[in-house]
């Protein structure tokens, strides 16, 4: 069974249900009894933000390429990152990696093109909206990606990192994103909101909408997961 290593910390929310969630899925896929090698390299959330705000690329690249590093010299067959936002540089990363790594975005990307969610609003960080790194990759796909405005923006960011991240989730921060959704979804045909932060499901848990909501750390602990059930199955048969 391949090791997996994970960038936690990015935020320690999405870190702590990413290793729950995987564990719990391998065990059970694999008949029980069972819990895959993995290990944790704990970065932070509150420095990655900022380098990917000011546009450091260097820098953002520099700090996460040590925690993977750490992980490759910790036994790790591949790698990913607990967060959506320091995939700004993912494409840096993969290149100087000595180790495979699996894109959230990639992932996220073909479970959209697989449900015919060809529209599309994308929630997440500053730079997450801001950008390009989510956009351009699905657009390429055929897929039409609408975000909030600059104000909506703003507000969503703050409050990521000032509430969500310490999982701190209130009740007028969901009935805030709850009409941001709708008005997009009736103004543009929103088919899917994107929750591209893995702290957003904290506040979607408690929000009902009339499209659904694609949680991106889902669908990658998803592809996480079989990556590790088929190597495991592949060394089984090997033997």
């Amino acid at each position: 069974m391949k090791k997996l290593g994970l960038i936690g910390g990015t935020g320690p929310e999405s870190t702590l249900i990413y290793y729950k969630e995987i564990t719990s899925r391998v065990s059970q896929k694999m008949g029980g009894h069972t819990f895959p090698p993995l290990t944790i390299e704990s970065l932070s959330v509150f420095k990655v933000l900022p380098l990917a705000i000011a546009h450091d690329y260097d820098g953002l690249t520099q700090y996460l390429l040590g925690g993977i590093r750490s992980l490759a010299a910790a036994g790790a067959d591949f790698a990913a990152l607990t967060g959506i936002t320091p995939h700004v540089v993912f494409d840096r990363l993969e290149k100087a990696s000595h180790i495979p790594l699996v894109s959230m975005i990639d992932t996220t990307a073909d479970y959209l093109t697989a449900h015919h969610m060809d529209k599309v609003l994308l929630l997440g960080t500053l730079p997450t909206m801001e950008g390009t790194f989510v956009k351009k990759p699905l657009e390429v796909k055929g897929i039409r990606v609408t975000v909030p405005s600059h104000e909506e923006q703003t507000l969503i960011n703050h409050k990521i990192e000032t509430e969500l991240e310490y999982g701190n989730v209130t009740e007028s921060f969901c009935q805030e994103l709850k009409a941001i959704c709708e008005h997009y979804i009736k103004v543009n045909g929103t088919k899917a909101v994107i929750l591209g932060c893995t702290e957003l499901p904290l506040a979607f848990a408690r929000i009902s909408l009339p499209v659904p909501t694609v949680d991106v750390m889902e669908i990658h602990i998803d592809a996480l997961v079989e990556k590790i059930v088929n190597s495991a199955c592949t060394e089984a048969d090997k033997k």
